[in-house]
């Protein structure tokens, strides 16, 4: 937990684990939908606590050019 940081979304296509920690993040969207989560525009950052062996396909999707330019700021 942090003081400086909100949880938007826990993603995990385990509903067992969602339902493990929704009463500890209340506010948090909970869904299996990694998609869903890259989409929301408001998000400024995303923590990658999945198994090693999917960290290079799920880092790479939220890396996409497309996504970059919703969460990158560029000086002029």
């Amino acid at each position: 937990r942090s003081e400086r940081a909100e949880l938007a979304y826990l993603c995990d296509l385990s509903t067992e684990l969602q339902d493990k920690y929704r009463s500890s993040f209340p506010t948090a969207t909970f869904t299996a939908d990694y998609e869903q989560l890259l989409s929301d525009d408001s998000l400024d950052a995303i923590v990658l606590a999945s198994p090693v062996p999917t960290h290079a396909k799920l880092g790479r999707m939220a890396m996409l050019p497309v996504r970059l330019a919703k969460r990158v700021l560029r000086r002029g």
